[in-house]
């Protein structure tokens, strides 16, 4: 071990039968080429080159040097020996940050199998379309928590460096689930798994500010169907008079709730609108069209996103 000085083996990414030793940043891990060679081409392209006879070895073994992130590295080598390495990952923001590593290094080194599946991994935290988004239980607004999205951050700066079509599509959610983000994680960026912290680029992070008043003004205007107005109630009503004080009771509820006034303005409240109408004693016609309204006027919002975050240039999904 003396001839790495300087370097530090991983902890989790070494194997004393390994055959070649992978160096990024300051850390060294200890592998098998036939690995490596059976997942990458570029790998197994590298390994056929005949080495000049000065090469440096380390008990037998060949030295690599990769301009990598150490981090993304011991991501990628650790889901090659164990397959269910994702299945580890844990809550959202991990999920996240494995994955944009991970799909960091698949795309360098044209590992298919792997960039398919993180972004298979994402894709079920951050849909592409609004009836999937507005489906899926973590952004109803009982349990939503905006903290469990910062992962958000690692999904748009790996989107920005590679700029795939499958990425890109994810960016208008991701840029909206970081403008939930406490000023603080927003600015100073989230923690990575070494204590480090993944930050926004300024024109990102200038983005998500300019995007939380933007974000403000269509949540005041997508719920205008709580105001008590006679539009707001459905036109086959009969008891008009008793709905229009549930109507009311809604509304105050909503605004002491702050639902009115927060950038939150894609969180599913159609299930707390369900709940509000049928124990104030709501007609199930005026329930269903009140949330039926407010869950077109989020789509609406959602179709929009691109706009809001600037993002004109890519491909617009409306779905």
């Amino acid at each position: 071990m003396g001839l790495l000085h300087g370097l530090t083996p991983s902890r989790a990414i070494w194997y004393s039968d390994g055959n070649v030793i992978l160096v990024a940043g300051n850390q060294a891990f200890r592998v098998h080429k036939g690995i490596l060679s059976q997942y990458s081409p570029v790998f197994r392209d590298l390994f056929t080159i005949p080495q000049p006879q000065c090469e440096l070895l380390i008990d037998g073994c060949a030295v690599v040097h990769l301009p990598d992130d150490p981090l993304h590295l011991e991501f990628l080598l650790s889901a090659m020996y164990d397959r269910s390495f994702f299945n580890g990952a844990g809550k959202s923001q991990q999920i996240a940050e494995v994955a944009a590593g991970i799909l960091a290094l698949a795309h360098k080194y044209n590992i298919e199998s792997f960039y398919e599946e993180a972004v298979y991994r994402l894709a079920e935290d951050y849909p592409t379309t609004f009836d999937r988004f507005h489906s899926t239980e973590q952004y109803t607004l009982d349990p939503f928590e905006a903290a469990h999205h910062a992962g958000s951050i690692f999904l748009i700066n790996v989107a920005r460096r590679l700029r795939t079509p499958e990425l890109l599509e994810m960016l208008p959610l991701a840029f909206y689930l970081c403008c939930l983000l406490d000023g603080d994680l927003l600015v100073h960026g989230v923690k990575r798994s070494n204590g480090e912290r993944e930050k926004l680029s300024p024109d990102d992070l200038r983005r998500c500010i300019d995007g939380k008043e933007e974000l403000m003004k269509a949540n005041g205007a997508a719920t205008t169907c709580l105001a008590l107005s006679p539009g707001n109630l459905s036109e086959d009503c009969t008891t008009l008079d008793e709905c229009k004080a549930v109507l009311l009771a809604i509304m105050l509820d909503a605004f002491e709730s702050d639902i009115l006034s927060a950038c939150d303005a894609l969180t599913n409240i159609g299930p707390w609108i369900e709940e509000k109408a049928k124990t104030l004693g709501m007609c199930d016609s005026c329930g269903d069209h009140l949330r039926n309204t407010h869950r077109d006027a989020q789509k609406v919002i959602w179709n929009d996103l691109r706009g809001i975050f600037n993002l004109h240039e890519h491909k617009h999904s409306s779905d």
